[in-house]
């Protein structure tokens, strides 16, 4: 029961982080290449791009956002220490 409730937990963290706001920045991609082909920094990504600040100020900013964040990162871990 633990297992279950756990991975179900875990996934849903990670599904709602990379579905949400990383697919969301994913799709600036092309254009942060396009403007600035050789740079490569927290201001020359697809995520600042979408959202106007770094990854960890815009979950210093979204408490939620953040938590979900906080959370799915914790499931990656312990999941490769579960499996590992």
């Amino acid at each position: 029961m633990y297992v279950h409730m756990f991975f179900t937990q875990s996934i849903t963290e990670r599904l709602f982080i990379s579905m949400d706001d990383m697919f969301k920045a994913a799709s600036e991609t092309s254009t942060v290449i396009a403007r600035s082909p050789h740079s490569s920094d927290m201001k020359h990504s697809a995520f600042y791009t979408r959202f106007g600040v770094p990854l960890y100020q815009y979950f210093e900013q979204n408490q939620q956002k953040g938590t979900r964040f906080a959370q799915a990162m914790s499931s990656w871990s312990q999941c490769e220490s579960y499996l590992f």
